[in-house]
């Protein structure tokens, strides 16, 4: 996070890092709420982590470190 963002902008990119990860925190525990009682199975639902995850390295994929510097 601290090579992604701008010198002067990295305090902003980590309090909307942290935001999100208050923002979206509900998610886990939804998913798994819905889908073991739908499928009727424990295993599903904790299976709903390999989606988060799976969703989360896509995201993670599209990610682009800035080239670097002669000094870095």
């Amino acid at each position: 996070m601290a090579r992604l963002s701008p010198q002067a902008l990295q305090t902003e990119f980590f309090g909307l890092y942290a935001l999100t990860g208050k923002a979206v925190a509900f998610l886990g525990p939804t998913a798994f709420a819905l889908v073991t009682p739908t499928f009727d199975s424990h295993r599903a639902g904790m299976a709903t982590i390999l989606v988060l995850w799976a969703l989360g390295a896509a995201v993670l994929l599209t990610v682009r470190e800035p080239a670097r510097g002669r000094d870095a």
